[in-house]
Parts: C-alpha cells; sequence; structure tokens
C-alpha cells in the first residue's frame, strides 16, 4: 500500500464516526418530519408518505451506481486494486438501495394505480438496474481469479451504466404511466405544494446520503482490512513452507 492510499484511509476512517453520528441525526429528524410535519398529499393521503422513502432511495441507487461506474474506470485506468474495493462496496450497497426502490414502488402504485406493477418504461429500466446491480455482485461470486474478476466486473459496471440516463429520462422521451419527479411537477401546477413536504422530502435525502456515505467507508474499510488479513495469512503460509523444505534439506 501506498503512502496516497494510506493518507486516503486514514482519512475515511476518521470521516466514519462524525458522518455515522450526523447520518443518525438526520434519519430520526426524517423520521420525526415524516409521521408529524409533512402534511399529506391531498388526494392519495397517508400513502403518500412512502415518497420519502422512495425517492431517496431511487436518487442513492444512481448514486451507488455513479459511484460503481467511476470506480470501475479508474481501476481500468490505473489498475489500483483499492478502486475495485470501492467498486465492490458501491455495488453491494447500491444493491440494498435498488430493492428498497423497487418493492416501496409498487407499495406506493398500489392505491394510486390500482395496480402493484405495470411494465412502464421507468419501471421497466428501473428493474433491468436492479438485475445488473444482481448480475454484478453474483460475478463477483463466479469468477475466482483476483485480478480478472476486478476486470469483468469493471467492464460490467461500464456497459452497465448506459442503463442510468434511460431510467432517468424514461418519463421524458416516452408516454409512461410513472409520473416525472415531483420537484419538477412544480412547474406545471403539482408537486410539492406544502412547504413541509419540502423540508421533510430534503432532510430525507440528506438522511439517505449520509447513510449511503457511512455504509460506503465502512465496507471499503472491512475489504482493506479482510486483504490484508489474507496477505499476512499467504505469508505466513510461504514462511511456514519455506522453513519446513529447509528443514527437509538439512
Amino acid at each position: 500500500m501506498n503512502r496516497e492510499s494510506i493518507r486516503m484511509d486514514r482519512i475515511a476512517r476518521r470521516l466514519i464516526l462524525p458522518a455515522s453520528v450526523l447520518a443518525m441525526v438526520c434519519m430520526l429528524a426524517a423520521t420525526w418530519m415524516i409521521f408529524f410535519y409533512a402534511v399529506p398529499e391531498r388526494t392519495m393521503g397517508i400513502v403518500q408518505l412512502i415518497m420519502y422513502l422512495h425517492v431517496p432511495a431511487a436518487f442513492v441507487t444512481y448514486l451507488a451506481y455513479t459511484v460503481l461506474f467511476l470506480s470501475s474506470c479508474a481501476l481500468l485506468w490505473g489498475g489500483r486494486i483499492g478502486w475495485d474495493r470501492m467498486a465492490q462496496s458501491a455495488g453491494e450497497i447500491g444493491m440494498g438501495f435498488a430493492s428498497i426502490m423497487i418493492i416501496t414502488g409498487p407499495l406506493w402504485a398500489k392505491p394510486v394505480w390500482g395496480h402493484f406493477w405495470t411494465w412502464d418504461p421507468r419501471l421497466t429500466s428501473a428493474f433491468v438496474l436492479w438485475l445488473i446491480y444482481g448480475v454484478y455482485l453474483l460475478l463477483r461470486l463466479v469468477v475466482d481469479r483476483p485480478d480478472k474478476r476486478a476486470k469483468f466486473c469493471a467492464v460490467l459496471a461500464i456497459l452497465g451504466m448506459a442503463d442510468l440516463p434511460i431510467v432517468h429520462y424514461s418519463v421524458k422521451w416516452w408516454n409512461a404511466t410513472h409520473p416525472s419527479p415531483v420537484i419538477m411537477q412544480e412547474k406545471v401546477g403539482g408537486g410539492l405544494g406544502d412547504p413541509s413536504m419540502k423540508y421533510t422530502l430534503l432532510v430525507a435525502f440528506i438522511a439517505q446520503v449520509l447513510l449511503f456515505v457511512v455504509l460506503l467507508l465502512l465496507r471499503h474499510n472491512q475489504l482493506r482490512l479482510t486483504a490484508e488479513i489474507n496477505s499476512l495469512e499467504h505469508q505466513k503460509e510461504r514462511e511456514r513452507l519455506l522453513a519446513g523444505s529447509q528443514t527437509i534439506q538439512v
């Protein structure tokens, strides 16, 4: 590990505790605001509260895949294994948030649309993104050699990035059932009409982004420590075998 990597790891470890505390505070604040402060939407009623979980989770799903994509590009460009650990961390955490997005979407849609799922362009492309996350993690399990695994996964992550703009702009490109982003709807008289909705959604966004950052730092640090332990074990095993061969020669 070079000096730059050591410095980055030290900074990351120092950020974990304050980021965790801040994330917890924001999550508690968001929970209180959702149930006791935000005004429910006039037509959807209480089911609209799912928005404060669904919309930030979708954003973090985008964010996690962006980190996965950039880390994969950096890995293929520079070859540092640390970027592979960052990509793996983002992929695992992104899969979690993508699952939250996929689950909460139908729960919100059922009372509003009358059915849990429709093969709407936004829903279909989001489901494809969830599948890409799943295939990426599966590929990490089936490829044994670390160097090949890192490169194969990086290529898949880069190719899968093409689905991200499709998910985001599908409601503009096609006649979709899924509504446009709630913030953008304010331009046409919809969206978050009450200020309490805006503030609650903002705090929910901050809480989930901070949670993502904390989980990313923790998982990356765990993978780094695991790699160092494996390296030490292999070194001890080589030393043991070398000592045994010298004993036989004597």
